[in-house]
């Protein structure tokens, strides 16, 4: 940084690019360097001339590399983003880019939270989605859809190459442990159903694991859970690394209770999921985010309905309450009522229907949080009416079915499990009970619900 900042004035684009591919490299030190003095006057005048001339006068490959840096060092710049907003340094990028070079780009931009709408939308397109498949490198294939899904963009186009039969093969025979976790990771959050890959890593997972994180283990639960894939051989071979698991971050550990709980596999594996409890509950309190808390807190709901019960060890001694901290996750989220479920409510009055209430805790001390809410409760006779809108279920699978993720199938789990009767109504029957006549539609629930002693007036 000293020598660049002597030589600065005479740096052409290939200095520049080296001496942010060189920092980006360093990782630790180059996060903790961005704060430099130094470092910050010929960052400024990097910058500067950024702001004056464009990107073209740099490579792609050097592009590349200096957003990946940026993204490393987690150096916020209003500048790069502008740059990467404009649409011939987009199309330069994904039109010559190889499949390297535009993963890092994406990839920087995710690491810094910018979402490169333009960027995005490029990146899902056919061309440059049969680029990354005809290039079939592992690690860029899995940083660009990881990249994707942690931006909040659908990416259609390329989660469906990616589960090709060809490209799965590929990757469960070349791609490591942390490539698959972070596929896996971008699949559940983007809610794309992906049972190719799932069932190529069945039989294979024991040596992908061979060399693992707890980031990659902690993601490949929480990736096949979400998913609601329950495999028990892959689950098997997650709690055989729960010592890797354990070392690893606050995250990791809640990431990989949550994937056992959802599974419904806490029993199986107890002695597993007791280590990684105790493991949480050794941590200082304000190391857990309000996403971890969450987690800790429903695990312990599905592991009470399994038998087994997981107890919170309050105090941190550092003065941290964690039942305060898991209640407060509990509740951090006001949901509203959906129109989906003002709907339902309303027409069930209209055929003569009462008793119920709307967001019902299944439980007597109203534990549980927004998540486990019932939609429309009949208390006195136990029935649970489950409305389920478009982010219940994967979607993109090839049977065009409805296939639900793994927490609504756990919830579900959960309230039969509390001697709950649950009925369920996905968007899609919604649609087709707004076509019916008034007549129709209370002869739907008298079918439906009398069975379970729920009747209208007369």
């Amino acid at each position: 940084v000293h020598f660049a900042d002597e030589k600065r004035n005479a740096f052409n684009n290939v200095n520049w690019a080296t001496m942010w591919s060189k920092l980006a490299r360093m990782k630790r030190e180059a996060r903790e360097i961005k704060n430099d003095q130094v470092f910050n006057r010929v960052r400024g005048d990097f910058e500067r001339r950024l702001r004056d001339e464009g990107m073209g006068w740099l490579d792609i490959r050097h592009v590349a590399n200096i957003v990946h840096a940026y993204g490393v060092m987690g150096i916020m710049s209003e500048v790069i983003f502008k740059n990467l907003e404009d649409e011939e340094v987009v199309m330069n990028l994904v039109k010559k880019g190889n499949s390297q070079e535009i993963s890092n780009t994406i990839w920087g931009m995710a690491k810094l939270g910018n979402q490169a709408p333009s960027l995005a939308r490029a990146i899902d397109s056919d061309e440059v989605v049969r680029k990354l498949m005809r290039e079939k490198k592992p690690q860029e294939i899995a940083n660009t859809i990881w990249a994707m899904a942690k931006l909040g963009h659908g990416a259609p186009s390329l989660a469906r190459a990616i589960d090709s039969e060809e490209i799965v093969t590929y990757l469960v025979d070349k791609g490591n442990s942390h490539d698959i976790a972070n596929i896996l990771w971008a699949m559940s959050k983007l809610k794309y159903d992906c049972p190719r890959l799932v069932q190529a890593l069945t039989g294979r997972i024991g040596g992908i694991f061979e060399t693992c994180t707890s980031q990659s283990i902690s993601n490949t639960a929480f990736g096949l859970a979400d998913l609601g894939y329950f495999d028990i051989e892959i689950f098997d071979h997650i709690q055989k690394h729960a010592n890797v698991v354990i070392r690893g971050t606050e995250q990791s550990i809640c990431n990989t209770l949550w994937g056992f709980g959802v599974s419904g596999l806490i029993a199986k594996h107890e002695e597993t999921v007791r280590m990684l409890w105790d493991e949480a509950m050794k941590k200082q309190v304000s190391d857990f985010k309000n996403e971890s808390c969450n987690q800790l807190r429903i695990t312990r709901l599905l592991a009470r309905i399994e038998g087994v019960e997981l107890e919170v060890v309050d105090d941190d001694g550092r003065g941290g309450s964690r039942k305060e901290m898991m209640e407060r996750a509990a509740n951090v989220e006001d949901r509203p009522v959906s129109g989906f479920e003002r709907d339902i409510a309303k027409e069930l009055v209209r055929s003569g229907f009462s008793g119920f209430e709307t967001e019902v805790s299944p439980f007597d001390n109203g534990e549980g949080g927004d998540l486990l809410r019932i939609d429309i409760a009949w208390k006195e006779e136990k029935v649970a009416l489950e409305l389920d809108g478009p982010t219940h279920f994967l979607s993109h699978n090839e049977k065009k079915d409805e296939k639900r993720d793994g927490p609504t199938k756990a919830k579900k789990r959960l309230l039969e499990s509390l001697g709950w009767n649950v009925l369920t109504m996905s968007f899609i029957d919604h649609k087709k009970f707004d076509k019916l006549r008034d007549e129709k539609k209370k002869e739907y629930f008298v079918t439906w619900l009398e069975e379970f002693g729920v009747k209208p007036k007369k």
